[in-house]
């Protein structure tokens, strides 16, 4: 077995098998969100100073599923709002954020100085329709 950095942006190893085996792509970037979003759920009343509260189970559950449907990893940050803010941004301005709540995902975007704002469900299709709509955006 041979592990080795794949070409490209993104922060990923492809591991070769040996004779027969398939060869895997594991994304760096997405475990790492992960294991952030783990350590977002442990924070604690007060944590940025400002008097928030520690984030409800049901966000931090959304904002794993999101996560793992997206192709891209995006930058990754807990809000006051109590929600996780998901953000793409470009070398030309162009931006694509998501927030996830508990109860609903807010997409937010500005693409060629056009904004537009979306608020979804938190159902199977919104996350599909959503993580698309990313991987649109990230080309």
């Amino acid at each position: 077995m041979h592990i080795f950095s794949c070409a490209g942006r993104h922060k990923n190893a492809c591991i070769t098998c040996p004779e027969g085996g398939e060869n895997a792509l594991i994304n760096f970037s997405a475990i790492e969100n992960q294991k952030k979003l783990s350590e977002i759920e442990k924070l604690k009343d007060n944590w940025n100073g400002y008097g928030a509260t520690p984030f409800e189970t049901q966000v931090i559950r959304n904002a794993h599923v999101m996560l793992l449907a997206l192709k891209d990893q995006p930058f990754l940050a807990p809000t006051a709002r109590d929600s996780i803010q998901m953000e793409f941004e470009k070398e030309n301005g162009d931006y694509f954020e998501i927030e996830v709540y508990a109860q609903k995902i807010s997409v937010y975007s500005v693409i060629d100085n056009k904004e537009t704002e979306k608020e979804y469900p938190v159902d199977a299709a919104s996350i599909t329709e959503i993580a698309e709509k990313a991987a649109q955006f990230n080309g």
